[in-house]
């Protein structure tokens, strides 16, 4: 009997899996409930524009290594642009401060000592009292691990929590934050460059993925919405 494996929705996440079971010799079947593979992270053709438009705000940085290596699998990751350095305009609309945060392009965060590249009006005892949350537990929440208030906290840290983990950052898993953190900011600028989809998500991370997953063993199902899953034990609602 062969290794069939059922993947629930055709978004990134559906994908990258169909890419990596596909290739280690499973045959693979995507159900998606819509007519369309990518999830919110696709493009789409806007007739009052005539011009194609990635769906929504989709940035990555250059230490999102697992979203890289679904790139590189998928024979795209040349499609994902950016500048050399990281850097990153700032403007605070309560006070109508503006500054550059500059990440450098090393492989250590040295920009935190370096009064002039970190957030204004922050200092290195800020940056210390964030350590907490660099190797928190699962069952952790932010709010547990490190203060949820100050400067740094409203300027950098809640910014990037909430565009990462989608919630209200107090309320987040502090350990998927700590993994972030490690992966990012305290790998340095070469790990926190900017990336694009040069030719629109769509042409870069969707379907391309969809074409290599069908030319190995792989089936989509689109408009089919999964109602109920079964095993040995009986159905599932």
């Amino acid at each position: 009997m062969p290794n069939i494996v059922h993947i629930i929705g055709a978004g990134i996440s559906g994908l990258s899996a169909a890419v990596r079971l596909a290739n280690a010799g499973y045959q693979v079947q995507v159900h998606e409930a819509t007519q369309t593979a990518g999830g919110r992270c696709r493009s789409y053709f806007d007739t009052a524009t005539n011009l194609t438009i990635d769906n929504g705000n989709h940035l990555l940085l250059s230490g999102n290594r697992h979203a890289l290596g679904y790139a590189r699998a998928i024979g795209t990751e040349a499609g994902l642009v950016g500048p050399k350095r990281a850097q990153f305009p700032f403007v605070d609309f309560t006070s109508g401060q503006r500054w550059q945060l500059d990440l450098g392009d090393g492989r250590l965060p040295t920009w935190v000592f370096d009064e002039g590249r970190r957030v204004p009006d922050t200092g290195l005892l800020d940056y210390l009292k964030l350590s907490p949350i660099i190797w928190a537990g699962a069952d952790k929440l932010v709010g547990d691990a490190i203060p949820c208030e100050g400067t740094l906290y409203r300027r950098l840290v809640q910014p990037l929590l909430l565009a990462a983990l989608n919630c209200d950052p107090p309320e987040g898993s502090a350990g998927l934050a700590g993994a972030i953190v490690r992966e990012t900011l305290l790998a340095g600028g070469q790990a926190c460059r900017p990336l694009i989809a040069r030719d629109g998500l769509s042409a870069v991370l969707v379907e391309p993925a969809v074409e290599a997953v069908e030319e190995e063993r792989c089936h989509r199902s689109l408009r089919t919405r999964a109602a109920r899953i079964q095993d040995v034990d009986g159905p599932h609602q």
